[in-house]
């Protein structure tokens, strides 16, 4: 087990040349003030899908009524491939304690990407890159954000105190009917929680059986993990 929390950070941030043009996005933020606290898992699914750098671009397309990853200018869809690569690598990520991704990125863009249409040159809606969104909907308890969020010093607190809450957890594990009271005991109840998630989160372990710990086991890992979120 690590003495820290591990998170994956979008390659170009950690200053390494693989966006499209051969360049970074080197983010001080994360090298200079998360590198002492977290340890850190390079990753490029664009590079990862064997895309290299530099690269011609890749947008997210409405077409036919559907979210398309499409190459620039030819429109060569990366879509499936993409797919494929996320069902593949995100198995290797289920115990990281979060992720910092790219803002903006067709594929690793957690929020408010720009969508087109062929032809078009506006963008004509917003959405999550492709391999982002796979990652936030094979786990969604796990804390993500992008460096622009992080420039907020209030973001940058709650990201790094969820960060490590599920690193606590993941020390914790296994996680069997006598850990979960503990935990949430010994830390849970430290956290800065409203009485409503503190109750709900106080009734799933009140109630929690040998029989019922499966399921109260996610529920409660999730309801933490929301009520930490921001607003």
């Amino acid at each position: 087990m690590a003495n820290r929390p591990s998170i994956a950070v979008s390659s170009c941030l950690l200053g390494h040349n693989v966006r499209y043009d051969g360049s970074n996005r080197h983010c001080r933020i994360v090298t200079d003030i998360l590198a002492s606290q977290m340890e850190f898992i390079p990753q490029c699914p664009e590079v990862g899908l064997g895309m290299g750098s530099p690269r011609p671009t890749i947008g997210l397309y409405q077409y036919k009524q559907t979210l398309r990853l499409l190459r620039n200018p030819d429109y060569y869809d990366f879509t499936d491939a993409m797919d494929q690569y996320a069902r593949v690598s995100l198995q290797k990520l289920s115990k990281i304690d979060g992720y910092i991704f790219k803002k903006g990125s067709p594929s690793c863009g957690p929020w408010q990407v720009p969508v087109y249409q062929m032809g078009k040159p506006d963008p004509v809606g917003q959405s999550a890159g492709r391999y982002a969104a796979a990652f936030k909907q094979t786990y969604p308890w796990i804390p993500v954000t992008t460096e622009v969020s992080l420039q907020n010093r209030d973001i940058l607190e709650n990201f790094t105190l969820r960060v490590q809450t599920l690193y606590r957890w993941h020390q914790s594990e296994p996680i069997d009917l006598g850990t979960l009271r503990q935990f949430h005991s010994d830390y849970t109840k430290q956290l800065p929680l409203n009485e409503l998630h503190r109750t709900q989160l106080n009734t799933l372990v009140e109630q929690a059986t040998g029989e019922t710990l499966t399921s109260v086991r996610a529920v409660y890992l999730q309801r933490l993990m929301d009520a930490l979120a921001p607003e």
